[in-house]
């Protein structure tokens, strides 16, 4: 697979084609030495690919996706009078927001690309 690699950095489509492996694959480890991967980078690339499709390795393709919910939060925070009936009720629904989705189902680079639900219920890398 020589010429997919750009320096340090794999293609868009290299990513793409690796996490669709991943997806098929009976275990990361053949897929990690079929595209000449580390077995990390298979199971990171296939569960980006499994949250947000072919936006995962869009350049910006996440963030859009994260700006297009942090925007819906902010239009609904916007209207508080019609939304909410005080401002405690806006700030509980914020905090379950982040506490029950955004911080336990996105990935962190600081827990090995695992959500933290992942590390919290000690499950291991795959």
């Amino acid at each position: 697979m020589e010429g997919i690699k750009m320096g340090t950095m794999y293609t868009e489509q290299f990513m793409l084609q690796v996490a669709k492996a991943g997806l098929k694959a009976r275990t990361y480890t053949e897929v990690a030495k079929q595209y000449g991967v580390s077995k990390e980078c298979v199971r990171k690339w296939t569960k980006l690919y499994s949250q947000y499709g072919d936006l995962a390795f869009e350049k910006h393709g996440i963030e859009k996706h994260k700006d297009q919910e942090i925007a819906e939060l902010k239009k609904k925070v916007a209207d508080l009078e019609e939304v909410y009936e005080t401002r405690q009720d806006a700030i509980d629904d914020i905090y379950e927001y982040i506490w029950s989705y955004y911080n336990r189902f996105r990935l962190h680079s600081t827990n090995g690309y695992r959500t933290p639900e992942e590390v919290y219920s000690g499950k291991a890398a795959a």
